[in-house]
């Protein structure tokens, strides 16, 4: 039995416990995402961005609230940043891809989030490292190209910079998180084996 799965006669629905879990999500990627602007290549891309994990985790985790504080808490972190808010919006698609995808993906396939199988780590690599860090990679110096706040010339660096960024935390400080607290996040009702609950 997966840990997505339902046990029999269970019944979830979403509650308060999952707004404060959105409330979290949204203050703690917003501080993450203030301490990565100290190492920033420039317009909010840093080569250390700590918010991802956030955005992966949190995501798998929680469904829907994971996402959605995944979209919010860029925009509060910018600006508590300096960072001009029409830049943090042009970014929503790629910080949106970034959460989406690892939820999606897990549940869909239902990968363990504890990493247990080589197949687990497999869908992580593909899910967490890959597709939505070089997705959000591509959305989000598109954006910034495209709205000219950054030059043509350095779009694949602000590209490469921003996947290198995001995949370094995912694979520090995400695996430890995923390997370490999912048994006992998965006890909590506050886990989401669907979107909401």
């Amino acid at each position: 039995m997966s840990v997505w799965d339902l046990k029999e006669g269970e019944v979830r629905s979403w509650g308060v416990v999952h707004v404060v879990v959105f409330v979290f999500l949204t203050a703690i990627g917003a501080l993450s995402a203030t301490l990565g602007s100290f190492l920033q290549v420039g317009y909010g891309v840093s080569w250390f961005y700590l918010a991802v994990v956030v955005q992966v985790v949190g995501s798998i985790w929680f469904g829907l609230w994971g996402v959605l504080a995944s979209v919010f808490f860029p925009i509060v972190g910018d600006l508590i940043g300096g960072i001009p808010i029409s830049v943090s919006l042009s970014l929503l698609p790629a910080n949106l891809a970034q959460s989406l995808i690892p939820a999606t993906y897990f549940r869909f396939f239902k990968v363990n989030p504890a990493l247990k199988k080589l197949s687990d780590w497999v869908h992580f690599t593909l899910s967490c490292v890959i597709l939505n860090n070089l997705l959000g990679a591509y959305l989000g110096a598109s954006a910034m190209s495209a709205w000219g706040f950054i030059s043509g010339d350095i779009y694949f660096v602000v590209m490469f910079s921003w996947f290198v960024g995001n995949v370094i935390p995912v694979l520090v400080v995400g695996t430890p998180l995923l390997k370490g607290l999912t048994p006992v996040i998965i006890s909590h009702r506050a886990f989401c084996k669907r979107w909401l609950a």
